[in-house]
């Protein structure tokens, strides 16, 4: 299952008067995996630009 098909599942209710949101248990979970996979890949690219950024660096300094 997607995150986007996880959010899909939401229910929405109205206890004492608050919109609430209701997520089963084992969804919240697979959600959760999902955005710290997400957070580790935009991680990664981030080290990885500046990994590509020390290489350039190297290189034009040793020209």
């Amino acid at each position: 299952m997607t995150g986007l098909e996880i959010l899909e599942s939401v229910k929405f209710v109205t206890v004492k008067g608050k919109h609430l949101a209701l997520l089963d248990a084992e969804n919240w979970e697979i959600l959760i995996a999902w955005l710290e996979d997400l957070e580790d890949a935009q991680i990664a690219r981030s080290a990885l630009a500046q990994l590509k950024s020390a290489l350039l660096f190297l290189i034009r300094s040793n020209k």
